[in-house]
């Protein structure tokens, strides 16, 4: 029988509804039946009881389960209220299914893999995105940074990360973008340029990439990677921090951001931004946790990369089941091997049939991968091993990857290179010495191993043979010139480097200060300077040591309209040297070199002080010459 029961007023009410009935059976199962003794408890006490665990039953790829649970007392003798013996809650679990790859294991290569040496985590949605970009034609120029720091001195040859754009035309952003990648060392918790409208100049190392292609993960969400050559080289113990900048025009593209993750346990310091046209200033701490990227590469030992030669190498990593509710079974892992050019080369499934408990590991191994031993074959290759279960609940953790590079060999000639190092003043400029650094390797064997000399020349001078770094000092610009040969007889093409120096400061060969009225409220100031390198593009103006104007054009000169005492200026040439004038003295009363008479003398004043009416006693101070 199924009756209702209605009660109550029905003034204002016409008709009564009765609305969605259901009637169904539900199939309860018993999973849990435990009982404990509570022990002695005081009238009107409470005592809270725990019971033995509960693990729900394993139901393999159930979104959720509802249980009902009951909570029952009873007592040894009568009990006056049997009707609150007894509680009841309906609760709801969630299962969340999880498995990645924790390791590749194969290929390990004749030498050494490119691996993963710092690992920040991907963008695992939980974040934010920071604005990074340079803005070609209106200043929505912005950078963010994040740290890191090795235990041993490591050559970071690869950059990966994750980004988005938004502020534009969703689905229409540039890809490839361009982009920059700024290495900065570390200026007390901070990278270096703090308080600077642009910190670039003071970065340890900036690379280019004119078009990088992103793999999209998300709605206008991308994954980048370039390799970096030469290496960027970070010494044990110290702290680098690390830019990426996307190159764009706001007004086409809108804004472009690097991706953060929330905290993780790598954090060493909170990643920074400037973002001057908001007011964000170089450096300022961010609220967002670290940054989504990875540094690939490994151990420095000098010289260049280790290549492996073609041939055949296996495949295999380790998968992990990261969940903690049951077990997995029939598992897909796939294997794609991409050449530098994208081309996939190798794309490979395997079946882990489990099952997989929580924690619990598998080794996965792939059919070997061939690499035929011809021209076409050699360069880079990137190595992604991904679990593909379907419904994992955290994709962001399948997979890991791993790069290497295959040298064809055809006996080729050394590879050198050059760089430089010293104080960097404005606009490309160096305002010191500059120290050059020379470094030669051979595919077959590492510098100085298989390198037989190498030779520098610097601008039109004689070629030496190169021993240690040198020093290259005169103001001007430089080439230098460099090659190596090795043991065979092979020689390196010339290969050069271009830097800029300017140590001298500039001269100034005159500055004035002239009265243009005869109660000196108008003073025309004058700086005639020069600089033979880098040439003058600022002069500083200063009245009682208050700056008045910057010119930037010539002629150099400025109007101060109101008294002064004393004047001064400070020329900067383009590489930012700078030179400070003696001190002008002005005089409120010596008249040298100009005449007025006493009418318009008592006219100007009458104009600048409205002097009314009237007779005045005016001192006149006469000077013979």
């Amino acid at each position: 029988q199924i009756a209702w029961c209605f009660s109550g007023d029905s003034f204002n009410i016409n008709y009564w509804y009765i609305d969605d009935i259901w009637i169904g059976n539900i199939e309860m199962i018993q999973e849990y039946n435990e009982t404990a003794i509570s022990g002695y408890i005081n009238p009107g006490e409470t005592l809270n009881l725990t019971l033995p665990d509960w693990t729900p039953a394993d139901i393999p790829f159930a979104e959720s389960i509802d249980y009902l649970i009951t909570a029952t007392s009873s007592l040894n003798g009568s009990d006056g209220d049997p009707t609150n013996n007894q509680q009841s809650e309906l609760i709801t679990l969630l299962y969340e299914h999880d498995v990645g790859v924790i390791e590749i294991t194969q290929p390990s290569g004749p030498q050494r893999r490119w691996d993963i040496i710092w690992d920040n985590y991907e963008d695992d949605g939980t974040g934010n995105r920071l604005s990074s970009q340079l803005d070609t034609q209106y200043p929505f120029n912005s950078q963010s940074a994040d740290d890191f720091q090795f235990t041993k001195t490591m050559d970071i040859e690869e950059v990966h990360w994750w980004g988005v754009f938004w502020n534009g035309v969703s689905g229409d952003y540039p890809n490839p973008c361009e982009f920059n990648v700024i290495f900065y060392a570390d200026d007390d918790d901070k990278p270096t340029g703090a308080g600077m409208d642009d910190p670039t100049p003071t970065a340890l190392a900036v690379y280019n990439f004119p078009a990088v292609t992103g793999v999209e993960y998300g709605v206008d969400k991308f994954e980048y990677d370039v390799d970096l050559v030469p290496a960027f080289v970070a010494d044990a113990g110290v702290k680098y921090w690390v830019a990426v900048q996307a190159v764009l025009v706001f007004a086409d593209f809108g804004q472009w951001g690097w991706s953060t993750n929330g905290a993780n346990p790598d954090q060493l310091s909170i990643p920074v931004q400037g973002f001057p046209l908001l007011g964000t200033n170089y450096w300022t701490q961010t609220t967002y946790g670290d940054h989504a990227f990875q540094l690939s590469g490994h151990q420095h030992q000098g010289g260049g990369p280790n290549y492996w030669p073609p041939g055949t190498y296996p495949i295999a990593g380790i998968i992990q089941n990261l969940g903690v509710t049951y077990s997995e079974s029939d598992i897909p892992v796939n294997t794609q091997v991409t050449n530098d050019t994208g081309v996939i080369v190798y794309d490979k499934t395997v079946i882990v049939t489990g099952p997989l408990a929580p924690d619990e590991t598998a080794p996965v191994t792939f059919p070997d991968i061939i690499i035929p031993d011809i021209p076409e074959a050699g360069g880079d290759y990137r190595l992604t091993m991904r679990t593909e279960l379907p419904g994992d609940d955290h994709p962001y953790n399948d997979k890991k990857m791993l790069t290497f590079s295959i040298y064809v060999y055809s006996d080729p000639p050394p590879v050198t290179y050059a760089t430089v190092s010293g104080t960097m003043g404005w606009n490309d400029w160096y305002i010191s010495n500059v120290t050059v650094t020379l470094t030669a390797w051979d595919y077959e064997c590492r510098w100085p191993t298989g390198v037989n000399h190498t030779y520098y020349k610097i601008d039109d001078g004689d070629w030496m043979e190169y021993e240690e770094p040198f020093i290259v000092a005169g103001d001007g610009e430089h080439i230098v010139y460099f090659y190596s040969d090795d043991y065979n007889g092979n020689v390196e093409d010339t290969k050069d480097i271009a830097f800029k120096i300017d140590q001298t400061k500039p001269v100034i060969v005159h500055f004035t200060a002239t009265a243009q009225n005869a109660l000196k409220t108008k003073w025309l100031l004058i700086a005639t300077a020069n600089d033979p390198t880098s040439g003058i593009v600022l002069v500083e103006f200063y009245a009682d040591d208050a700056l008045e104007s910057s010119v930037t054009t010539t002629p150099f000169e400025f109007l101060v309209e109101h008294r002064m005492h004393t004047a001064q200026c400070i020329v900067y040439d383009a590489a930012g040297n700078s030179k400070m004038s003696d001190v002008i003295t002005a005089y409120e009363y010596g008249y040298q070199h100009q005449s007025f008479t006493m009418v318009e003398m008592l006219q100007e004043k009458r104009s600048s002080e409205s002097i009314q009416e009237g007779c005045y006693f005016i001192p006149v101070t006469y000077m013979l010459q």
